[in-house]
């Protein structure tokens, strides 16, 4: 908890905007592009970006601003869609225009000049049954009428994650700080300015 921020909300899609304006209606929102950010330099404490890179083009670009608008010794939390191999229709549905690796991510990162603190997979002990579902998908790929039926019945099981997932994930979350997973189903990076 951090009672003396400013929070600020950013999105490229209105749609989000508004949902989220909605929920937090104290929290001013921009609609900007990050991989042309009219932000101003060197203004942010932190940034977290949740969901973002695998929805721009060009990452690079989008990273770099977010690099010249953290404040010197400002952080950057970023969390992506892992695995390149398993990307199928659910990411064509959401408009991602890839998945990551670890490394991957930890490159761009560290090309815009941000130094890495903390790096790991999410999700590495629940990865194998992804694995199979991602790869049964990819095997019988759906018509395109029926992917957006698909991928919303995805976020609906996803979104009603049991007592079993809760569970390992948990358990995955007791552990992460002493173990890097070799894979996962999400990566999720720290990093900071240099001063």
């Amino acid at each position: 908890s951090l009672p003396e921020a400013t929070l600020t909300g950013g999105d490229y899609t209105l749609g989000t905007l508004t949902k989220l304006g909605e929920r937090m209606p104290n929290v001013p929102l921009i609609r900007f592009d990050l991989a042309a950010s009219p932000l101003s330099s060197d203004a942010y404490d932190a940034l977290v970006l949740l969901n973002v890179l695998e929805h721009i083009e060009d990452d690079a670009a989008a990273v770099q601003h977010v690099a010249r608008m953290l404040k010197p010794g400002g952080v950057a939390v970023i969390e992506v869609p892992a695995g390149p191999e398993l990307f199928d229709d659910y990411d064509r549905e959401l408009k991602h225009f890839r998945r990551y690796t670890l490394q991957g991510l930890c490159r761009i990162i560290e090309r815009a000049g941000l130094a890495i603190e903390r790096k790991n997979y999410l999700g590495g002990l629940i990865y194998p049954a992804f694995y199979l579902a991602k790869k049964m998908s990819r095997i019988r790929p759906k018509p395109p009428a029926a992917r957006e039926r698909h991928v919303k019945s995805a976020i609906g099981i996803t979104s009603r994650f049991n007592f079993l997932g809760h569970a390992i994930m948990s358990l995955e979350d007791s552990i992460s700080g002493s173990v890097e997973f070799p894979r996962g189903i999400r990566c999720v990076v720290t990093a900071r300015k240099p001063l």
